[in-house]
């Protein structure tokens, strides 16, 4: 473990679920998964969770597609007390383009618990939702779920949405009208701040937990072009932003950021009171020390 300081960690509600979750946690899928995509050694992945456990973490983000990381995950928080931990996992509902069976949910459900070596998922996600979609799959998948629930297999239920495919959160939008999700899952950040206009405040006010992903990498993986499109963007052709956001008193305003410091990403994210927990997809030690200060700072 790195001979550093480690920040106090912080807690917030995740929506009315009784939940309390790190402001930071750890992620296992993105351009790392957990180690898996850059080959890093397996025993220097368990010593990052470790880490993450005794710096304060406590939610741990998975799914059954993230290659074998839900495996990685169990093996190391096994050896933790089931307390101090709440992990989250998620299953594709559709396959080929069309819904997968209820038979196919239970099957993916058990094989979660099975890897995660725990015998009640905290949180079950539906993955990658789009609006074109979402009726069909909640229509079809709902009741097995209800069964799944019933019998202690997990004991919340979110949806997370398409980072890529769905950047206005249009099918948020739906799922919070139903009123049926206990968590939502979306990318939000200084680059991509869509849902504070559309999504964050209705979270509130229905008391879903938010948690956010891809606060960094939509700064971090935009081509220079696409970049400097977006509103906030100063001086076209530098590597210099200036983000802002309304609040109660108005609008503020923050000093020009650099795009390659990922703080000022995490920084941005958390501080909306709408956000219970932003996830960090890290595979190092130092830099999961560095992303927390940058939240908790």
């Amino acid at each position: 473990m790195p001979h550093r300081e480690i920040p106090t960690m912080q807690y917030r509600d995740l929506g009315t679920t009784g939940l309390r979750v790190s402001v930071l946690s750890l992620g296992s899928g993105g351009p790392n998964r957990l180690g898996q995509k850059k080959y890093v050694p397996r025993p220097r992945i368990y010593d990052l969770i470790r880490l993450a456990i005794d710096m304060g973490i406590n939610f741990f983000d998975t799914s059954s597609t993230y290659w074998e990381s839900e495996a990685i995950l169990g093996e190391t928080l096994r050896e933790i007390p089931r307390d101090r931990y709440l992990v989250a996992t998620k299953f594709c509902p559709v396959s080929e383009g069309r819904v997968v069976s209820p038979k196919r949910v239970v099957e993916s459900v058990e094989r979660s618990l099975k890897r995660l070596h725990t015998d009640t998922i905290d949180l079950l996600q539906f993955h990658l939702v789009t609006l074109d979609i979402y009726q069909k799959v909640t229509e079809s998948l709902m009741p097995i779920l209800e069964n799944l629930r019933r019998e202690g297999k997990f004991r919340f239920l979110g949806i997370t949405e398409s980072t890529s495919r769905d950047r206005c959160h249009d099918m948020l939008g739906m799922a919070l009208e139903d009123d049926v999700f206990d968590t939502i899952m979306l990318a939000y950040g200084p680059t991509n701040r869509s849902a504070e206009q559309k999504i964050l405040d209705t979270a509130v006010k229905k008391g879903v937990g938010v948690i956010s992903v891809a606060s960094v990498r939509q700064i971090l993986f935009q081509p220079d072009g696409r970049r400097n499109a977006i509103p906030g963007f100063i001086t076209p052709g530098t590597n210099m932003f200036r983000t802002s956001r309304n609040n109660d008193e108005g609008n503020s305003e923050t000093a020009p950021q650099d795009i390659s410091d990922p703080a000022h990403a995490y920084k941005y994210t958390i501080s909306h009171p709408a956000v219970s927990t932003v996830l960090t997809g890290t595979t190092n030690s130092e830099h999961l020390i560095n992303n927390a200060f940058a939240v908790l700072g």
